[in-house]
Protein backbone atom coordinates (compact mmCIF):
# COMPACT_ATOMS: atom_id res chain seq x y z
CA UNK A 1 0.00 0.00 0.00
CA UNK A 2 1.27 3.11 -1.21
CA UNK A 3 0.42 6.63 0.10
CA UNK A 4 0.23 9.67 -2.26
CA UNK A 5 2.71 12.35 -1.03
CA UNK A 6 -0.86 14.28 0.66
CA UNK A 7 -1.30 11.00 3.10
CA UNK A 8 2.18 11.27 3.67
CA UNK A 9 2.60 14.75 4.45
CA UNK A 10 -0.56 14.47 6.90
CA UNK A 11 0.58 11.02 8.89
CA UNK A 12 3.63 12.94 9.50
CA UNK A 13 2.43 16.34 10.84
CA UNK A 14 -0.36 14.31 12.45
CA UNK A 15 3.19 12.24 14.53
CA UNK A 16 4.07 16.16 15.51
CA UNK A 17 0.86 16.94 16.52
CA UNK A 18 -1.21 14.22 18.15
CA UNK A 19 0.85 12.57 21.04
CA UNK A 20 -1.80 9.88 21.31
CA UNK A 21 -1.24 8.71 17.48
CA UNK A 22 2.30 9.27 17.85
CA UNK A 23 3.04 6.58 21.12
CA UNK A 24 -0.04 4.25 19.17
CA UNK A 25 2.97 4.31 15.62
CA UNK A 26 5.60 4.02 18.38
CA UNK A 27 4.29 0.52 20.19
CA UNK A 28 3.20 -0.73 16.53
CA UNK A 29 6.72 -0.18 15.14
CA UNK A 30 8.28 -1.53 19.01
CA UNK A 31 9.97 1.24 20.11
CA UNK A 32 8.83 0.55 23.53
CA UNK A 33 10.70 -2.91 23.47
CA UNK A 34 13.84 -0.95 21.81
CA UNK A 35 13.63 1.50 24.62
CA UNK A 36 14.02 -1.32 27.13
CA UNK A 37 16.49 -3.39 25.06
CA UNK A 38 18.56 0.01 25.75
CA UNK A 39 17.32 0.68 29.62
CA UNK A 40 18.75 -2.87 30.37
CA UNK A 41 22.27 -2.26 28.26
CA UNK A 42 22.92 1.11 30.16
CA UNK A 43 22.06 -1.11 33.12
CA UNK A 44 24.77 -3.96 32.35
CA UNK A 45 27.23 -1.33 31.44
CA UNK A 46 26.86 0.71 34.89
CA UNK A 47 27.80 -2.71 36.34
CA UNK A 48 30.43 -3.55 34.29
CA UNK A 49 32.15 0.36 34.76
CA UNK A 50 31.44 -0.41 38.77
CA UNK A 51 33.45 -3.76 38.20
CA UNK A 52 36.45 -1.93 36.13
CA UNK A 53 36.40 0.37 38.69
CA UNK A 54 37.19 -1.71 41.71
CA UNK A 55 39.28 -4.06 39.40
CA UNK A 56 41.88 -0.90 38.93
CA UNK A 57 41.29 -0.09 42.82
CA UNK A 58 42.83 -3.28 43.37
CA UNK A 59 45.52 -2.98 40.63
CA UNK A 60 46.38 0.83 42.05
CA UNK A 61 46.75 -1.17 45.51
CA UNK A 62 49.26 -4.03 44.14
CA UNK A 63 50.78 -1.67 42.31
CA UNK A 64 51.61 0.61 45.26
CA UNK A 65 53.21 -2.60 47.26
CA UNK A 66 55.03 -3.34 44.44
CA UNK A 67 56.54 0.69 44.25
CA UNK A 68 57.22 0.49 48.13
CA UNK A 69 59.01 -3.06 47.91
CA UNK A 70 60.93 -1.28 44.43
CA UNK A 71 61.81 1.62 46.60
CA UNK A 72 62.91 0.15 49.53
CA UNK A 73 65.48 -2.41 47.66
CA UNK A 74 66.86 0.58 45.74
CA UNK A 75 67.47 2.23 48.67
CA UNK A 76 69.30 -0.34 49.69
CA UNK A 77 67.18 -1.23 52.89
CA UNK A 78 65.92 -4.96 51.59
CA UNK A 79 68.04 -7.35 50.43
CA UNK A 80 67.09 -9.54 47.23
CA UNK A 81 66.26 -13.09 47.67
CA UNK A 82 68.64 -15.31 46.02
CA UNK A 83 67.56 -18.83 45.10
CA UNK A 84 69.54 -22.19 44.97
CA UNK A 85 72.68 -20.90 45.78
CA UNK A 86 75.53 -19.59 43.37
CA UNK A 87 76.83 -23.13 42.74
CA UNK A 88 72.91 -23.83 41.29
CA UNK A 89 72.33 -20.68 39.30
CA UNK A 90 76.56 -21.30 37.98
CA UNK A 91 75.34 -24.79 36.99
CA UNK A 92 71.97 -23.83 35.40
CA UNK A 93 73.78 -20.69 33.82
CA UNK A 94 76.03 -23.77 32.09
CA UNK A 95 79.33 -22.87 34.06
CA UNK A 96 80.74 -21.71 36.38
CA UNK A 97 83.73 -19.61 37.07
CA UNK A 98 86.97 -20.90 35.56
Amino acid sequence: MALTPEEKRRFLKALEEDKEFKMAVAGTIGLGEILEELKRLREDFEKWVKMEEERWEAADKRFARIETSLGAYCRGSVQPVRLGGAEGRDKRAGGGRA
